[in-house]
């Protein structure tokens, strides 16, 4: 949703699957964990419409995100000292990222393109291995109003 003309508010609440590979070299072997996030996230953009016509408009939009994972799965689950992760109680509940990009409407569709940067690690298990939250994302949409 958005919230103003020229300039605007766009909170938003999705829900988000994501996916990902943890490697790990431990001598002449390669240690390999796929993990898989559902997740709520919650972002807060601001924007300003740089043009906007009758048929397009074209806007930028910037803002912070809260993500809550609601589900974590790791890949195997039993590991030894040797895996960077050693179980699903590594991965941190909740992380902020902040999210940039720019969208185009279309008469009734929406299309926005956004980069987002973990601000803080992921990872919540001893040792200094770091693990982000660094997304790119696409959306299409319909405009209902």
């Amino acid at each position: 949703m958005r919230i103003g003309s020229r300039f605007y508010i766009q909170p938003e609440v999705n829900y988000q699957v994501t996916k990902g590979t943890v490697s790990k070299n431990s001598g002449a072997s390669v240690l390999t964990q796929n993990y898989r996030l559902q997740t709520i996230k919650i972002p807060a953009l601001l924007g300003v419409r740089l043009l906007k016509g009758g048929v397009i408009n074209f806007r930028i939009m910037a803002g912070p995100a809260l993500t809550y994972v609601i589900d974590k799965q790791l890949e195997p689950s039993i590991v030894d000292d040797l895996w960077p992760v050693k179980s699903v109680d590594d991965i941190k509940n909740s992380t902020w990222s902040m999210q940039a990009g720019a969208g185009v409407d279309v008469l009734f569709m929406t299309l926005d393109v956004r980069y987002e940067l973990g601000l803080n690690n992921m990872y919540d298990g001893s040792g200094s291995f770091k693990l982000k939250n660094n997304v790119f994302n696409v959306s299409l949409g319909v405009k209902l109003l």
